[in-house]
């Protein structure tokens, strides 16, 4: 008879046993992700980062990882490779043939000197919040609903900026029934200025064993 251990990790299926609980993680995939900076204050717990509203990946690995484990937002995406043509660099974010975002950006030149440094302190500590959220079976409401802090790291290596464009498409209920509706949210946010694009090469760090539930 299956018995969970105390000391132990799960992910579903469950059943099949647990495994040691793991450390920073590291893989290779694509993903793009849309964030707002935040200020979490309480009376037990105080802190600022980036509140993850969505992110797309083509994995599924670390999509069902991070959504029941850490509450990041993730769903699935076709998401191409990145398409160079220097100093000009583009890609698209599709669902089942479907584009909904068209990311590019021109004229990179590097980014050297004390604006990389600046950069790669920035990127040492990085405080992302997941809302980890459980439907109840049956009826309205949740099971769970819960804010959590994911720490990462990122180690940049090199660096590029120049102009971008961020366009979304606006896809039917029909042709993405389980994403429109956050497409459309996102696509219908009034753009306000737009700021220089970067370009990073380096490590992102997952830090998975050093999150927890804030109060």
């Amino acid at each position: 008879m299956f018995r969970f251990e105390e000391n132990k990790c799960y992910r579903m299926p469950a059943h099949f046993g647990g495994f040691d609980c793991p450390g920073p993680d590291a893989a290779l995939y694509y993903r793009d992700a849309v964030s707002v900076s935040f200020t979490y204050a309480t009376d037990k717990d105080r802190l600022e980062g980036q509140f993850i509203l969505v992110v797309w990946e083509n994995k599924t690995a670390p999509i069902l990882g991070g959504r029941e484990e850490t509450g990041i937002p993730k769903i699935y995406a076709d998401i191409e490779d990145l398409h160079t043509i220097k100093p000009n660099y583009y890609t698209t974010a599709s669902h089942e043939g479907n584009t909904f975002l068209r990311l590019e950006m021109l004229g990179a030149k590097p980014v050297e000197g004390q604006l990389l440094a600046d950069a790669q302190a920035s990127a040492a500590k990085i405080n992302a919040l997941g809302w980890r959220y459980i439907p109840k079976v049956g009826s309205p409401g949740a099971d769970l609903s819960q804010p959590i802090l994911y720490p990462q790291s990122a180690e940049i290596h090199n660096s590029w900026a120049g102009s971008g464009t961020v366009k979304w498409v606006q896809l039917s209920w029909e042709q993405n029934p389980m994403q429109w509706h956050i497409i459309k949210a996102l696509a219908e946010l009034p753009m306000l200025e737009m700021s220089p694009a970067i370009m990073a090469k380096g490590i992102v760090i997952l830090k998975p064993n050093n999150g927890r539930v804030l109060e």
